[in-house]
């Protein structure tokens, strides 16, 4: 697909009507995998069937995630979240179902619970739990604690301070793992960020990394640089860096990443990204070029290219990758998309961030110019 296509994508003229609100209730997956075994091409068909309930305030409370694995055998396995919420709306546990046809049952695996800060309502803190991974329903009532996430906020309930720990069963107590603490601007824009882990042995925080970001005058982020920490020098020693040109629209055209060679003090680049945009603003074209430690230069290239419809809707989307023996671009994957027009902004739960109705959406992969899989996926709703 060349960019001549794009041109060729009429303009959609449609009166959005006052139609009812509407729900996503399921996306169904058909893929079907072609390879060889044995020297004979064979097929295999995986089905993932997706489907949402929700309470009676029409607050999606509940996704339940079926697929049927690769095996010639059929055997349907699922996982199920199923949600609680506050007064406010806020998600207060969700529990994590498992199950598979042979138990003819759900089984809970696990929970995550919410607390929030009164004052301010954001994160305090979540934590994450098991239960016994025996099927017997007698020992489902056991919950072990996994991990632990606390949040911290400035005076501006800006995040200054994010640390996880996670449970010991051995010590029967909760350890620190890591920390990330956060340092804003006036305009508050993260400058400074500082990661810490929790050495054992010392039974303190000890650096990790670091990153330094920098804005241009109309806070565009133009630069960041990541130091690491040496524990025997005590010092900071640059690592890697990044570099962001914009158009003067404020749209990203270019990023550049570097990282630092300590035998030869300097900088060399590993990866560059560049982007095009149409007259809307939509990114119809992104080529990322990455260094290869086979070649030792810049030679592993993917493009993505894109076309939209006049209501910026992604209708199609190719991937492209590089072959460098015979210097030409070979197609990896490509999708198309259709929507409803007439349904904008309609959707309790909106699939893949779109402004519209998605109705189906195809794609194909290849692998050296041979098809690898096709995927189809069909989305259905209902009025609320």
């Amino acid at each position: 697909m060349g960019f001549s296509s794009f041109a060729q994508v009429k303009s959609l003229k449609v009166q959005v009507t006052t139609a009812p609100k509407q729900r996503l209730d399921s996306i169904i997956q058909t893929e079907t995998l072609f390879y060889k075994e044995l020297g004979q091409e064979s097929v295999v068909n995986h089905i993932d069937k997706t489907f949402y309930l929700y309470d009676s305030l029409n607050a999606p409370i509940e996704s339940i995630l079926y697929d049927n694995g690769y095996e010639k055998v059929e055997e349907w396995r699922g996982t199920k979240y199923l949600k609680e919420h506050d007064a406010l709306g806020r998600d207060t546990v969700i529990y994590e179902y498992e199950f598979r046809n042979k138990m003819f049952d759900w089984r809970l695996k696990g929970k995550t619970v919410y607390s929030y800060l009164k004052n301010t309502g954001k994160y305090a803190a979540y934590t994450s739990y098991s239960r016994n991974n025996s099927w017997e329903e007698e020992k489902t009532n056991e919950w072990n604690e996994r991990s632990m996430v606390e949040f911290k906020y400035d005076q501006h309930d800006s995040l200054i301070e994010k640390t996880s720990y996670s449970w010991s069963y051995g010590s029967q107590e909760k350890r620190p793992n890591n920390r990330d603490v956060y340092q804003y601007d006036h305009k508050n824009k993260v400058l400074h960020s500082v990661f810490y882990f929790w050495d054992r042995v010392a039974k303190d925080w000890q650096p990790n990394f670091k990153k330094d970001i920098y804005f241009n005058q109309k806070w565009h982020e133009i630069n960041g640089i990541q130091h690491t920490w040496d524990a025997k020098s005590k010092t900071w020693e640059k690592n890697q860096k990044h570099e962001y040109l914009y158009n003067t629209s404020g749209k990203r055209t270019e990023e550049k990443y570097y990282f630092f060679d300590s035998k030869t003090a300097a900088y060399f680049t590993t990866g560059n990204n560049s982007y095009v945009y149409d007259k809307a603003g939509n990114v119809t074209a992104e080529i990322s070029t990455n260094y290869s430690w086979t070649t030792k230069e810049l030679t592993s290239k993917s493009k993505h290219e894109c076309v939209y419809d006049s209501l910026h809707n992604m209708i199609t989307s190719n991937y492209y990758n590089w072959n460098l023996s015979k210097n030409v671009w070979e197609l990896s994957s490509e999708s198309h998309s259709a929507y409803d027009p007439t349904m904008r902004g309609n959707l309790v739960i909106m699939p893949f961030h779109s402004n519209y109705k998605l109705l189906s959406s195809h794609s194909v992969s290849y692998s050296n110019g041979v098809k690898k899989s096709a995927s189809e996926y069909k989305y259905y709703y209902s009025n609320l």
